[in-house]
C-alpha cells in the first residue's frame, strides 16, 4: 500500500506491484465542459456537463486500468504558480474560467470527497508537477503509475512503470503513450521533449522558444545534439545564417522555455496514503452518490464494472441495500413454444398496447433489412426471428392488427425494413424519440438509454431462459455459432429496448401533455414521420449523364485553378494543407493574419472572405475550395448512391435534428446543394423526374419567416407591405440607405436582404459587419435604422426575451416549446446567446410548423385524390414533386390551395410555383 513517507513523499510498501491511477483533476474538467453542452442542468437548473464528463471518464479509467489507487491533483491558484512569478506571460493569454465551469470544480471536488478519492493541491505547483512527483515515487518503488490527462507536457515522464493517457475527442477517446508511442508520434524520446518546447515553444502554454524554429526543425536539431547545452556548444555548424542568428539571438529564451515546459517532480506533497487504496471504498457509497447526481447511466456503469448486484424484484432499495428499484420484469417468451406464443398475442391484444423494435441490417432504404422483432406488452416479450416462422407470424399479426397500439422508438427505419417484406405496420401511435425532441429539442442525442434514464425511475429486466441483466443466465456465447452468438446479443438487445419504450411511453406521453404538446406529437409529428418514410422510400431520379459531364468540367476547372494559384504563389504548393497555404499567405505573401488556432493561422472561409481584394490569389482560392468541396461532395459521391433496385437516390431525413423543428437530411445532404452560384445550381439539373413521370413540381414558401414576424410583430410598416405584396427588401433598402424604392440598386436590396433575414436570425452587429464586409459603424447604423423603420419588430425582440425569462422558454404559434436555460447563465456571451434563441425559435419554429403541416396535409390530399404525383423532397422552405403530365394542373392548384391554408396570419403566406424538366430549369 502507500504511505506518507517523512519528507511528505511516498514510498511503495507492497510485496507485489501495484497499480497507481493518477488524474489531472482540471484537465479532465475542462475536456468536459467543453465537450458536452452547457444545457446540461439539474434540478436546480445548475450546469453539470463537466461533472457529468468528469464521472464519465473516471469510471472509464477505473474500468479500464484496474488500478489498486487513486489520486486526483488539481492545480493550485494561477497567480502563486512557480513559473507565472518567474515569466509572468506564461499561460497569461488564457481567458478565466467560464464561471458555468466554477462551480462545477466545487461540485467535483465534493463528489471526489463522497467517493472516498483523495484531491491534493499544492500552492505554487499545477497538477502536473504534483503526477509527476507522485509518478516517479511510485515507479521508483517498483509499482506503476498510470496519468490520465489532457496536457501534453506530462508525457516527458513517460518511462518504465509511467505510463500516459491521453484524452483526444470529446470524454470517450483517449490515447495511451508508453516511451515507444511517445517516439513514433514526436520523434524524440520522452525525457526530451522539454528540449524540444525550448526552442518551438508551446504555443497553448504561451512559452515562446526561438522564433522561426518549429517542430520539424527542432526535433532534427536535437536528434543530432541531443540536448540545448551542446546544441549552442556548436553552433558555428548549424546551416542556414537565419537559422543560426535566431538562435543565437534567443539563446536565454530558448534555457528559459525548457525549464518552463520541464516539470518539477520534487513537490512537497503530504498526503494519508491509505485513503489512495480503492479497497477502502465502500462501492455503495459511491454507488449512492452517483444516483444523487442522477447519473443513472454511470451508476449503472460503476454497478457493472464492480460486479454489484442488482435487487431481486419486489426488494425494496433498503432491503436490497441498493438505491437501484426494478421498474418492472419481463419474461422472455419461448419462441418455439406453441403455447407460450399463443398466450402472448393474447396478452397483446387484450393488453391493447405493444412497445416494438427490431433488428436490422444494413443502413439507409437500400440496404435495409428486417432480421428480428422484438415485442413487449404487459409483463411479457417476445423476439421473432425472420427465419422462425411460428414466432415471426405472431409479431407479424401484431404489428398488423387494428386492435394493437405500436409504439416505438425511432419508428422509421423498422417501417421501412417492414414494408419490404410487404407488412404493414397498424396503429402506430406513438414514437418516444420524437416525444423526448419535442420536450427538449436540445439534446444532442435521442438514444433510447439515455431517454429512458432522464424520464424513468428504475430498470427494466428480462427474465428466462436468455436473461438480459443476469449474465449467469446467458447462454453461452463459447457454445454458439458466431452467428448465432451475435444473435443471441442482438435479440436480448432489442427485447430490452421494446420493454423499454412499452414503460417510457405513458411517462413521457404525460410530459407532453403537461407541457401542452401532446396535440402537436399526435396532429403533427407523427403523421410526419410517415411523410419522410414515404419521401425516404420513394428516392429520387437522377440523369448520370449530367453528373459525369460536370464532374470532367470540375476536374478541368480545378486544374486551370490550381496551376493559377501556383503562378500566384510563385511555387507549388499543397493547396489542402492549412499549415503550407498560411505559410504562402502570410508568411510569403505579406497578407494579414486574421486569428490563431492551436496548430497555426486559420485560412478558413471567413478568413479567406475578410482577405478578399486584398490579393488575386484569394479569390482563387475562394474558387478553387468551392469547385473542389463539390466535386467532392456530390459529383463523385451521387452516382454510387444510386440504389441499384430502384434505380434512385434514397436520402435519409432527420426528423430530430434541428433544436426549432426543422428537420435535416443525410447519406446526401440534399439540403445543403448550393443555389448562390452558378455551378452550384447545375448540380441540381442532375436531378428529373423518375420513369412514368414527365415533370418536377417545385413549390416555394416566398419569405416565409419574414411573414411569420409580420404576424407575430404586429408591425404595421411589415404587414402593410405584404398586403400589398411589395418587395420587402426594396423597402427595407429604401428605408436603411435613406432612398426612393425607384432608385434602389441590385446591391443595395442584396444588402438588404442580409439585414431582414439577420434579424430572424439573431444577427448582431458583428455579423452583419462581418457578412456584409462593412465596418461595425455601418452595421450599427443599418440594424438601428432597421429598428427605428419597423418600430413593432423592436417592441416584439424586447417581449420575446423578457417572456421567454419570466417562463424559461420560448414557443412557436403551434405551441413548440423550446427550454432557453442560457437566458439564467451568469455569464454575458451565454445570456445574448440566450436571447437570440428567445427571438429566433417563435419565428424559425413557427415556419418549420408551417412547411411540416404542409407537406401532411398534401401528402394526404393526394392519397385522398387518387393522384400518382409523389412528393420527392424538401429543402428548407421548398418541396419537390414528381408528377405525369396529366396531373401537373390539378396538383399545381392543391399544393398552392394547401400551402397557403396552413395557419391563418395576418399577413397571407405566398408560394411560389413552377414546373420544370428538371429542379434546375
Amino acid at each position: 500500500m502507500l504511505a506518507s513517507g517523512a519528507s511528505g513523499g511516498l514510498i511503495w510498501l507492497c510485496d507485489r506491484k501495484r497499480k497507481l491511477l493518477l488524474i489531472d483533476g482540471h484537465g479532465l474538467a475542462y475536456r468536459a465542459f467543453f465537450a458536452l453542452p452547457v444545457t446540461m442542468t439539474n434540478d436546480e437548473g445548475q450546469p453539470i456537463n463537466a461533472v457529468y464528463g468528469f464521472v464519465s471518464m473516471l469510471l472509464k479509467a477505473l474500468e479500464t486500468e484496474e488500478p489498486d489507487a487513486i489520486i486526483v491533483a488539481l492545480d493550485g491558484p494561477r497567480a502563486q504558480l512557480k513559473r507565472t512569478q518567474e515569466f509572468p506571460e506564461y499561460k497569461a493569454h488564457r481567458p478565466a474560467m467560464p464561471v458555468e465551469l466554477k462551480g462545477q470544480i466545487e461540485m467535483i471536488e465534493r463528489m471526489l470527497c463522497q467517493m472516498r478519492i483523495p484531491v491534493v493541491t499544492v500552492p505554487g505547483f499545477e497538477a502536473d508537477d504534483i503526477l509527476g512527483t507522485l509518478a516517479l515515487k511510485v515507479s521508483g518503488e517498483g509499482g506503476e503509475a498510470v496519468i490520465v490527462t489532457g496536457d501534453r507536457d506530462i508525457l516527458q515522464l513517460v518511462r518504465p512503470g509511467v505510463r500516459v493517457v491521453m484524452t483526444s475527442r470529446g470524454i470517450t477517446e483517449t490515447e495511451s503513450f508508453d516511451r515507444r508511442a511517445v517516439e513514433d508520434k514526436y520523434g524524440v524520446p520522452p525525457s526530451m521533449l522539454p528540449e524540444v518546447a525550448g526552442l518551438k515553444g508551446d504555443a497553448s502554454d504561451n512559452i515562446p522558444g526561438v522564433p522561426g524554429i518549429g517542430k520539424k526543425w527542432s526535433v532534427d536539431l536535437l536528434r543530432r545534439y541531443g540536448s540545448l547545452e551542446e546544441l549552442y556548444a556548436r553552433l558555428d555548424e548549424i546551416e542556414g545564417t537565419k537559422r543560426r542568428e535566431a538562435l543565437e539571438e534567443n539563446r536565454e529564451i530558448a534555457f528559459l522555455s525548457r525549464k518552463l515546459a520541464t516539470l518539477d517532480t520534487n513537490v512537497p506533497v503530504e498526503i494519508d496514503a491509505g485513503e489512495a487504496i480503492l479497497d477502502n471504498w465502500d462501492k455503495r457509497e459511491v454507488l449512492e452518490c452517483l444516483l444523487a447526481l442522477k447519473f443513472k447511466t454511470l451508476a449503472r456503469r460503476f454497478q457493472d464494472t464492480y460486479g454489484l448486484s442488482r435487487p431481486a424484484r419486489g426488494l425494496s432499495a433498503g432491503q436490497a441495500g441498493l438505491t437501484f428499484e426494478v421498474a418492472r420484469a419481463y419474461s422472455l417468451v419461448d419462441p418455439t413454444d406453441d403455447s407460450a406464443l399463443s398466450a402472448f398475442e393474447l396478452k397483446a391484444r387484450e393488453t391493447g398496447a405493444a412497445g416494438v423494435s427490431s433488428v436490422l441490417s444494413g443502413a439507409g432504404f437500400c440496404d435495409i433489412g428486417l432480421q428480428a422483432l422484438a415485442l413487449a406488452t404487459g409483463e411479457m416479450a417476445l423476439v421473432a426471428r425472420v427465419e422462425a416462422p411460428a414466432a415471426f407470424e405472431i409479431a407479424r399479426g401484431i404489428i398488423e392488427s387494428q386492435e394493437v397500439q405500436k409504439w416505438f422508438h425511432d419508428a422509421k427505419p423498422t417501417l421501412e425494413a417492414l414494408d419490404k417484406l410487404e407488412i404493414s405496420a397498424a396503429r402506430v401511435t406513438f414514437d418516444t424519440k420524437i416525444a423526448a425532441y419535442l420536450e427538449n429539442p436540445s439534446l444532442d442525442s435521442y438514444r433510447l438509454f439515455e431517454i429512458y434514464e432522464r424520464n424513468v425511475e428504475g430498470d427494466v429486466v428480462i427474465t428466462g431462459h436468455e436473461n438480459a441483466s443476469d449474465p449467469s443466465e446467458q447462454p453461452s456465447l463459447i457454445d454458439l455459432e458466431p452467428s448465432g452468438a451475435r444473435h443471441a446479443v442482438e435479440d436480448i438487445e432489442a427485447v430490452r429496448q421494446a420493454a423499454m419504450v412499452f414503460h417510457l411511453k405513458p411517462v413521457i406521453e404525460e410530459k407532453l401533455r403537461a407541457l401542452g404538446m401532446k396535440k402537436l406529437a399526435d396532429e403533427l409529428e407523427l403523421p410526419f414521420l410517415f411523410v419522410l418514410k414515404e419521401m425516404e422510400e420513394t428516392g429520387i431520379a437522377l440523369d448520370a449523364e449530367v453528373l459525369l459531364a460536370l464532374a470532367r468540367e470540375a476536374a478541368s476547372t480545378l486544374g486551370v485553378l490550381e496551376k493559377e494559384i501556383y503562378r500566384l504563389a510563385g511555387h507549388e504548393f499543397k493547396i489542402g494543407s492549412t499549415k503550407q497555404l498560411a505559410h504562402v499567405l502570410f508568411d510569403e505573401l505579406g497578407l494579414p493574419p486574421a486569428r490563431k488556432t492551436k496548430t497555426g493561422y486559420s485560412t478558413d472561409a471567413s478568413v479567406l472572405e475578410a482577405l478578399k481584394g486584398s490579393h488575386d490569389i484569394v479569390g482563387k482560392l475562394i474558387e478553387y475550395r468551392e469547385y473542389a468541396k463539390l466535386k467532392s461532395t456530390y459529383l463523385d459521391v451521387l452516382p454510387a448512391l444510386v440504389c441499384a433496385s430502384t434505380g434512385r437516390v434514397h436520402c435519409r431525413f432527420n426528423q430530430t435534428a434541428g433544436a426549432t423543428g426543422r428537420i435535416s437530411s443525410s447519406n446526401p445532404n440534399l439540403q445543403n446543394i448550393p443555389v448562390r452560384t452558378e455551378f452550384g445550381r447545375e448540380i441540381r439539373r442532375a436531378f428529373i423526374p423518375g420513369r412514368g413521370f414527365q415533370k418536377l413540381l417545385v413549390a416555394d414558401y416566398s419569405q416565409i419567416e419574414l411573414r411569420v414576424l409580420a404576424h407575430m410583430s404586429g408591425d404595421t410598416r411589415l404587414l402593410a407591405a405584404f398586403e400589398r405584396d411589395a418587395d420587402i427588401h426594396s423597402e427595407t433598402a429604401s428605408h436603411i440607405f435613406k432612398t426612393c424604392l425607384r432608385d434602389v440598386t441590385p446591391e443595395m436590396r442584396r444588402m438588404a436582404k442580409v439585414v431582414n433575414f439577420g434579424i430572424v436570425y439573431g444577427m448582431g452587429y458583428y455579423g452583419l459587419s462581418s457578412r456584409l464586409g462593412i465596418s461595425v459603424e455601418d452595421a450599427t447604423a443599418y440594424i438601428d435604422t432597421y429598428f427605428e423603420t419597423y418600430e413593432g419588430v423592436s417592441a416584439y425582440r424586447e417581449r420575446c426575451v423578457s417572456d421567454a425569462i419570466a417562463k424559461g422558454y420560448s414557443e412557436t404559434i403551434l405551441g413548440r416549446r423550446r427550454n432557453i436555460p442560457e437566458l439564467a447563465s451568469p455569464n454575458r456571451h451565454t445570456r445574448e446567446f440566450g436571447e437570440r434563441v428567445a427571438v429566433n425559435t417563435p419565428l424559425q419554429g413557427t415556419a418549420a410548423d408551417i412547411i411540416k403541416k404542409a407537406m401532411v396535409d398534401v401528402s394526404t390530399a393526394i392519397k385522398e385524390r387518387g393522384m400518382t404525383t409523389r412528393m420527392i423532397l424538401q429543402v428548407h422552405d421548398e418541396l419537390v414533386f414528381e408528377a405525369p403530365a396529366l396531373e401537373i394542373e390539378s396538383l399545381e392548384s392543391l399544393v398552392r390551395e394547401k400551402m397557403i391554408s396552413v395557419v391563418d396570419l395576418l399577413t397571407p403566406l405566398k408560394v411560389d410555383i413552377g414546373v420544370h424538366d428538371n429542379w434546375n430549369a
